[in-house]
Parts: structure tokens; C-alpha cells; sequence
């Protein structure tokens, strides 16, 4: 009875650790998915900041032909 029940213990621990680990990959991948998002904001703002880099590049090129 009494290895049963140190059996029985170590499985619970088992259980708990299976869990803990569980939660915490939930949460590592919802990071993840937050990191994704944040990425991809941030390489849509550097495509728009790069367009108005070459309009004001262009725009400059223009304005030299009148010096």
C-alpha cells in the first residue's frame, strides 16, 4: 500500500508539472503571435515611411533642376 502511494504521489507531481508546462507554452505562443502581429505592423509602417522617402527624394531631384 505504501509504494502505491508514493506511486500515486509521483504521478500527481507528474500531472501538476505536465500542466504547469501546458500553461506556460499557451502563454509563450500567445507572445509569440502578439511578437507576429508587432512585426508585421512595424514592416507595413517602414514600407509607408520608405514611399514618402523616395517622394520627398524625388521631389528634391525636381526642385534641384530650378537651382
Amino acid at each position: 500500500d505504501s509504494a502505491i502511494g508514493e506511486l500515486s504521489d509521483s504521478n500527481n507531481v507528474i500531472v501538476d508539472s505536465i500542466s504547469q508546462l501546458s500553461a506556460a507554452t499557451e502563454e509563450i505562443t500567445a507572445n509569440a503571435e502578439q511578437v507576429l502581429n508587432m512585426s508585421q505592423s512595424n514592416l507595413e509602417h517602414a514600407e509607408s515611411v520608405k514611399g514618402s522617402i523616395d517622394i520627398i527624394e524625388e521631389s528634391t531631384q525636381q526642385m534641384q533642376s530650378y537651382v
